[in-house]
């Protein structure tokens, strides 16, 4: 599952020159809880952080390389992906719920009928205490899962969030089989996976279904874990309900030579075609959708970002189809792309919260501690304790 996008980072890597050391990101914090110490990072990736976080960072994570194409494509009058074919309309018809099944404890699982992509979506739902009993209006947090949509890595239970948020009075939903997607609106339908209209669902459909049936409040906030990460950030824009929004060990770009060529290979990597998302590489589109490129549009709400240095910690998880080495450089190619967009944003002027952790590779023994840490961003936001 990781293994392609890291292996894929490597390759691209060789051969750069080492630019100066970098600096530490202004307003990084450290919790106190960790107890990994930064001592155990990785040699060989730390020693990349020179290249990654120097001169170069922009053309790794930022600039968009193909921007001559895309004004020679608009000049020649060959097709682009037109704007309004990626992005949710103003208003929608809601999500319409066919079935609410009980998992265990305040985890449920809701069924909903998404008229955008015309198929029923299967989403996790917790509950605040009371469950269905409980009628007080409350604020909902959207936690997205990554590239394999969320199938079989599930937040309420890896990532921790049915114990964490089993006192607090929010509903935190995380959709599931957003296969490859970038959590978007693709352009065109895919073959297997039909229609592509995430952004859609997640901003307009689904809130709208939530509100009306497990008493939301129209104060939500939305967050995505690695390949959701950047997305999220993105997906917040769409709808003034959202008052936070956050990317946890994600990469907040979709331009730059490393950054696109993750979220290609991702989205490749899960049987779907990116050339159908936002149209081939050097379309304008990839560069419309790059969080670290449209930070004003970002501005008006809270965001945190939160990521780990990579390096071995005690907490880390086996994960089936990745060696563990490979997924501390996943991380830190994440820490990054993170560490990159926080300079960005905070020049820009964004309120943005940035969490960067001395350890732990990229696996749910992380994600578990970064929900915890990053509440101190989401609660108050969403006016929880």
């Amino acid at each position: 599952m990781h293994f392609s996008r890291t292996a894929l980072a490597v390759l691209l890597s060789v051969g750069l020159v080492l630019s100066p050391t970098h600096t530490q990101p202004a307003h990084a914090q450290t919790p106190d809880t960790m107890s990994s110490d930064i001592a155990n990072i990785d040699q060989h990736s730390s020693a990349l952080d020179p290249i990654a976080l120097g001169p170069l960072a922009p053309v790794l994570f930022a600039d968009n390389i193909f921007a001559a194409w895309g004004q020679l494509l608009q000049q020649l009058r060959i097709p682009t992906v037109a704007p309004d074919a990626t992005r949710p309309p103003a208003t929608t018809a809601p999500a319409q719920l066919r079935e609410l099944r009980h998992i265990q404890d305040n985890v449920w699982e809701l069924k909903a009928y998404s008229p955008a992509m015309d198929r029923v979506i299967t989403n996790d739902i917790i509950l605040p205490p009371g469950g269905l009993d409980n009628t007080q209006p409350r604020p909902t947090y959207y936690l997205l899962g990554g590239a394999g949509g969320g199938e079989d890595a599930l937040w309420w239970d890896g990532g921790g969030a049915s114990e964490f948020f089993r006192d607090k009075h929010v509903n935190v939903v995380s959709p599931r089989g957003a296969y490859g997607s970038m959590m978007s609106d693709w352009s065109q339908p895919h073959d297997t996976h039909g229609k592509y209209k995430w952004a859609t669902y997640l901003t307009k459909e689904l809130p709208q279904l939530i509100d009306a049936e497990f008493h939301g409040n129209g104060r939500d906030g939305i967050a995505g874990v690695s390949n959701s990460g950047g997305p999220a950030l993105e997906l917040a824009t769409y709808d003034p309900r959202f008052k936070v929004a956050g990317s946890f060990s994600g990469c907040p770009a979709t331009t730059g030579i490393l950054a696109q060529s993750f979220a290609w290979v991702s989205a490749a990597f899960y049987g779907t075609d990116p050339a159908r998302s936002f149209g081939a590489p050097w379309d304008p589109a990839w560069a419309q959708h790059s969080p670290v490129l449209n930070l004003e549009q970002q501005k008006g709400r809270k965001t945190f970002v939160i990521v780990s240095r990579g390096g071995p910690a005690d907490f880390d998880v086996d994960i089936e189809d990745s060696p563990l080495p490979a997924l501390g450089l996943n991380e830190r190619l994440d820490y990054w792309c993170s560490s990159f967009y926080a300079k960005r944003a905070t020049a820009a002027g964004v309120d943005l919260d940035y969490y960067e952790l001395p350890a732990g590779r990229h696996t749910w023994g992380l994600f578990r501690r970064e929900l915890a840490i990053s509440w101190a961003t989401v609660g108050p936001a969403l006016g929880v304790s």
